[in-house]
């Protein structure tokens, strides 16, 4: 917090209009991405978490369940979601339905729906706004094509 505080960093802050949080955040300083994300609800900016491990719901349920009020874009694999699920005592195994209950939390900035993402690697990435699901077909490339096993570029 003191680094993000420093007036020539909080500028930067102020000026973004838009703000991405892996949910790897939430292990070190849930201080700073709520910082964050009460900047982004007081002044209706965007504000995406990415739930980044099925750890982050299982281990830091407390401090992921302070950040997703603020949360207008959640996303997540299909692991992270079934992990979501458990944690929160989510019955259901569909990322449809997950996905929906997700939707339904609470916001504290109600000008803007929540969207939820939840990719599935080769399957369809699943997508519900206001409670409507939509699917994104994936197609699959070769292994030649992969630099990156873990998705992350």
């Amino acid at each position: 917090m003191d680094h993000l505080k420093q007036p020539e960093v909080w500028k930067q802050v102020e000026n973004a209009k838009f703000f991405y949080v892996g949910g790897y955040h939430l292990t070190v300083s849930v201080e700073a991405a709520l910082a964050l994300a009460e900047e982004a609800a007081a002044k209706d900016k965007v504000f995406i978490l990415n739930l980044s491990a099925p750890f982050i719901a299982q281990f830091f349920k407390d401090q992921l369940d302070q950040l997703l009020p603020y949360v207008d874009i959640l996303i997540a694999n299909e692991t992270e979601a079934a992990a979501y699920a458990e944690s929160h005592d989510i019955s259901s195994k569909d990322v449809k339905e997950i996905a929906k209950e997700i939707v339904k939390l609470p916001k504290k900035n109600s000008k803007r729906s929540r969207t939820v993402i939840f990719t599935q690697g080769t399957d369809p990435t699943i997508s519900v706004v206001d409670g409507e699901v939509k699917e994104y077909p994936v197609h699959a490339i070769g292994e030649e094509s992969i630099n990156d096993t873990n998705g992350a570029g």
